[in-house]
């Protein structure tokens, strides 16, 4: 979230200096408990993430998460890959009152690691 912030502080359009982080979900193998962690093997389960932004423009990997990814990577402490998806809330909404299997998925199984009130995500339509 600190480079986000920094990435977002010298904005001049007004989407950009009101942009927000919304939610950050862990999801995946992590999330629903059935992750690997086989050290003799050498594989281990990687950790997936979601966050949800305020604007279509914020989900950019190369302008505004290429940093935290970066981090995260060097980062020895977490010990594995971190896979983010950055995704505008509208985006996120569309996509479940669409009823897609990824997005519900995500919703029934992930783990809120971080939310901003106010900012609710739709309800999943089943798929007929």
């Amino acid at each position: 979230m600190e480079e986000f912030d920094k990435a977002i502080a010298l904005g001049t359009s007004a989407w950009k200096r009101s942009g927000k982080i919304f939610k950050i979900i862990l999801f995946g193998s992590y999330a629903r408990s059935d992750w690997v962690d086989d050290p003799v093997g050498g594989y281990h389960s990687d950790f997936d993430l979601l966050v949800v932004v305020s604007h279509e423009k914020l989900t950019d990997i190369a302008e505004y998460w290429y940093i935290a990814e970066d981090r995260m990577l060097r980062d020895e402490s977490i010990g594995r890959q971190v896979n983010i998806i950055v995704h505008d809330l509208t985006d996120v909404n569309n996509a479940l009152q669409r009823g897609e299997y990824f997005w519900a998925d995500i919703v029934r199984d992930g783990i809120t690691l971080y939310e901003l009130p106010g900012h609710p995500l739709a309800a999943a339509k089943p798929l007929s």
